[in-house]
C-alpha cells in the first residue's frame, strides 16, 4: 500500500543505512548487504515511470549504462522528484493500475490508512475475503 508515499531522500536512506549497519556490526553472525541508495532510487524511477522514461533509458543504455541516467533523464526535461519525492493522490494512476492482482486499488489505499494509524492487519485464514484475490 505505500506506493502512494514519497520515497525518502538519499541522504535519509544513507543515515538510515549508516546507523543500522553500526547498531549490527558487533554481531558477527549478521551480515547487512544493501544496494547503494542512488541504484535504488534509479530502481524507483524506472518502478513508478512512464513511457516518458523510454529515450532517457535508451539514451543512457548509448551513454554508457545507468550512471548515465540522470544525465539522461536531464535531456529530456524529466525530473527525479516527480518520480521519487512526491505523495500520490489516491486517485492517480500507476504504471501497473492496468494489472489484475485479484484486488482492487481501494483495499491497498485502505491499507494505507490503516498502516498510517499505526493499526495493523490480521494474518489471513482459510477463508478470507478481504482483499479479494482469495475470492
Amino acid at each position: 500500500p505505500f506506493q502512494w508515499l514519497a520515497v525518502s531522500p538519499v541522504a535519509t536512506i544513507e543515515a538510515k543505512l549508516k546507523h543500522i549497519q553500526a547498531s549490527l556490526k558487533k554481531d558477527k553472525n549478521i551480515e547487512v548487504l544493501a544496494e547503494t541508495p542512488k541504484e535504488s532510487n534509479i530502481q524507483g524511477i524506472l518502478a513508478r515511470g512512464d513511457r516518458r522514461l523510454g529515450s532517457a533509458l535508451l539514451t543512457a543504455y548509448r551513454l554508457g549504462g545507468y550512471k548515465h541516467f540522470k544525465r539522461a533523464m536531464r535531456e529530456y526535461n524529466l525530473q527525479e522528484e516527480f518520480y521519487l519525492y512526491r505523495t500520490r493522490d489516491e486517485a492517480e494512476i500507476f504504471p501497473w493500475s492496468h494489472l489484475d492482482m485479484g484486488f482492487h486499488a481501494e483495499y491497498l489505499w485502505q491499507e494505507l490508512q490503516r498502516a498510517d494509524s499505526g493499526q495493523t492487519t490480521p494474518p489471513c485464514n482459510n477463508h478470507c475475503t478481504r482483499c479479494g484475490v482469495c475470492n
